[in-house]
């Protein structure tokens, strides 16, 4: 891990542990104190002094989780108007050379999982140095060699203005 991950995780870390105080900060301004212990009158000026304390990160988490939905909502066009738009051309699978780069460690016999907590290969096909296309998955080579088998056609849509996007139809896989 580089210098600059590991100081974007330790500022993730800060929020997250500053977050979590404000929040019993706010609880305990509105006068709870415990399971078996008498709830006591609030004090107004705690809870809301935690309230505002945790009011900024309240709004950053809202603006962060509405900026990807954007974002996915963009790609999802994309690729729909891709689809709708694009050159379409069919692609015999079977004839695809497949690569993969497994995108976790082993260390002796122990897998050590990726930052994510999944396995994940980035897969790249290719076709006779004329279309390579990279994707990830969580599916090993000797695997989408069977999917490929089973179902042998593809389609492959291609902007026509910008042929670097590309859209390979791989829904099958998801089933």
């Amino acid at each position: 891990m580089n210098l600059k991950e590991r100081i974007y995780d330790f500022g993730i870390n800060i929020l997250i542990y500053v977050c979590v105080i404000a929040f019993f900060i706010t609880v305990i301004g509105l006068g709870y104190r415990g399971k078996h212990s008498i709830s006591e009158e609030p004090n107004w000026y705690v809870a809301f002094f935690g309230f505002i304390f945790l009011l900024p990160f309240l709004i950053y988490f809202y603006l962060l989780n509405r900026k990807i939905n954007r974002k996915t909502k963009n790609e999802l066009n994309g690729i729909k108007s891709l689809i709708k738009n694009g050159i379409r051309s069919e692609l015999d699978l079977t004839k695809l050379e497949i690569t993969q780069n497994e995108n976790y460690l082993l260390i002796g016999n122990e897998i050590i999982i990726n930052k994510y907590g999944q396995k994940n290969f980035q897969t790249e096909l290719r076709l006779k140095n004329n279309f390579s296309y990279v994707f990830y998955t969580d599916i090993n080579k000797d695997n989408l060699k069977i999917y490929f088998n089973l179902n042998p056609k593809t389609s492959l849509f291609t902007d026509k203005y910008n042929k670097t996007k590309q859209y390979l139809d791989l829904e099958f896989l998801n089933k």
